[in-house]
């Protein structure tokens, strides 16, 4: 599942967004939608769908800043108050968010992360960084944990779904990427 935290000074513009995304509810591409926050929950494959909707609405002249993210959570929470700001009437994901936040020295989308991720144990957090580290192959990523590959991936499995990020998927394999490098260069 995915999230879209979608944001607009003005709260016609939600409203337009808001009839929308009921049309995609009653199509089956979004499997739930809070009005009073707008967060948008759809399956990956409904993403470009999604900001396919997104840019019409703003070339109709309906301005609003798009968060794609991965749960409803405090990270995104965070990240939706940086897009206002500095993406404002753009699309972007969670990985953008953490780049502009580096390039800039802020850390409030990237220390709600760090929360959430101190959070799980400690192999599935390893488990997470070699899967990355070996660019998502879990044959060279368990020998390097010297785990054997089931061992592996359950605990793969296990992060996954502690951590609410399918790393499976590329912008969030992406966004702990960044993540984790940032992590290193503190």
């Amino acid at each position: 599942m995915m999230v879209a935290w979608v944001s607009s000074p003005h709260p016609s513009h939600l409203d337009e967004m808001v009839k929308a995304t009921y049309a995609l509810l009653e199509e089956d591409v979004c499997d739930r939608l809070d009005a009073h926050n707008l967060i948008l929950m759809f399956d990956v494959t409904a993403l470009e769908m999604m900001t396919s909707l997104f840019s019409t609405l703003q070339s109709q002249g309906i301005h609003m800043s798009m968060v794609i993210g991965y749960a409803h959570d405090s990270v995104l929470a965070k990240a939706s108050r940086v897009a206002q700001s500095a993406f404002d009437h753009e699309c972007v994901h969670l990985y953008q968010i953490l780049l502009y936040e580096l390039k800039y020295q802020l850390s409030e989308t990237t220390e709600a992360l760090h929360t959430k991720l101190n959070q799980l144990e400690h192999d599935d957090r390893l488990t997470l960084k070699k899967y990355l580290e070996y660019h998502m192959n879990t044959i060279l990523a368990s020998e390097a944990l010297y785990v054997h590959r089931n061992t592996f991936n359950y605990r793969l499995n296990k992060a996954i779904e502690s951590s609410g990020i399918n790393v499976k998927i590329q912008p969030f394999s992406l966004l702990l990427q960044i993540y984790f490098s940032i992590e290193t260069l503190r």
